[in-house]
């Protein structure tokens, strides 16, 4: 259980419906108190993850949703599916938050981790066993170009350099040649770099989650238990923490002190997917017996159930926008959905806007 994906294309998620109470937050230590770079000799122990700011977070929950979408400039690049269920890459217009004008710029394109670099679009294609490609924006009739032909994932920009996971789950830089320089040679998942300092799921070392500072190569175990989806809030990593059944637990891990808590009593299927709604930092939970969608007007609760008859998965968010994918409860892809700051909705797909109930 590394990324729950429910793209009708990748894979089906059944979900059913039951009501949920309050978590219960049991506070457990996971690692001890974070030593002062005074008090110890040790450089593992004084490594720390730099502070997040909000448009930090932001970047860390599209790395952990392999965002499908991208607003640039008036533009909204992302992925599309026709009515025979054939994956495109589109362009929309996108006009003081308004979509309109639907292009289609390639056909069998499941763009994932889309990233905006040097005027040009990145992703890597889940229709093509996710290798690497690109289309250059500032040509006139932009063609798709294959990077490199071999599976990659977690596709990040930091200072105008490309990171991203090679098919060994590898930590690598790209090379101005198009070749992958590996920076952190033991399998990472859900890594995050920020200022110098590697946030990532360490697979070999039970699932746990790791810092690294890449220049010195530094590394610091931060806790003891399966690990998934974390997201750094400030100082806090909120993530969802493997339970000994069938799921996994709400968990959180404070690095100003580094003590922890574990919500008992949201134990839920997959992982934890968190999003910004009406200003505020939301989680929606995947349950086990059955399942259900649940959204938060905060991480501390009340936790509230999605009644309807879709489901959502976040694809994209910014500082204005996100882009909701909605699934049937058979798994099938209903329609993608822009959603303003104000929770103002456009539903689309198949290059045509469709009327919000």
């Amino acid at each position: 259980m590394k990324r729950l994906c429910c793209l009708l294309l990748l894979g089906v998620l059944l979900l059913g419906g039951c009501a949920a109470s309050a978590p219960e937050a049991v506070p457990t230590p996971l690692i001890e108190p974070i030593s002062t770079p005074e008090a110890t000799d040790d450089p593992a122990e004084a490594l720390r993850f730099p502070r997040t700011a909000r448009g930090d977070a932001l970047a860390m929950t599209n790395l952990l949703t392999a965002n499908r979408f991208l607003p640039v400039g008036n533009t909204l690049y992302g992925l599309d599916v026709r009515d025979d269920g054939t994956p495109q890459l589109v362009a929309w217009q996108l006009t003081d938050g308004e979509l309109s004008d639907c292009t289609v710029l390639a056909e069998s394109v499941v763009p994932e981790w889309l990233t905006l670099a040097d005027d040009a679009l990145y992703w890597c294609n889940a229709a093509a066993g996710g290798r690497l490609e690109r289309m250059l924006l500032t040509e006139e009739s932009p063609e798709v170009e294959t990077v490199l032909d071999d599976s990659c994932s977690a596709l990040q920009v930091v200072d105008d350099t490309l990171y991203l996971c090679d098919s060994a789950h590898r930590f690598c830089r790209l090379t101005a040649e198009g070749n992958t320089d590996v920076l952190v040679d033991i399998e990472v998942w859900y890594p995050c770099l920020h200022d110098g300092v590697l946030l990532y799921q360490n697979a070999a070392d039970g699932e746990t989650l790791h810092l690294r500072e890449l220049a010195s190569g530094t590394d610091r175990r931060l806790n003891d238990v399966p690990s998934y989806a974390p997201l750094c809030l400030d100082q806090v990593i909120w993530y969802s923490q493997g339970s000994s059944g069938d799921g996994c637990a709400m968990a959180s891990l404070d690095l100003r002190t580094g003590r922890g808590a574990r919500y008992g009593s949201l134990i839920f299927r997959g992982e934890a997917q968190f999003v910004r709604d009406g200003g505020k930092w939301g989680v929606r939970l995947f349950k086990n017996e059955p399942a259900a969608i649940q959204l938060s007007g905060s991480l501390a609760g009340p936790w509230q159930e999605d009644e309807s008859d879709l489901y959502r998965m976040c694809d994209y968010q910014g500082e204005a926008l996100r882009v909701d994918a909605l699934y049937q409860r058979d798994g099938r892809l209903f329609c993608f959905v822009l959603v303003d700051g104000e929770g103002q909705e456009q539903r689309f797909v198949s290059g045509a806007l469709l009327e919000t109930p």
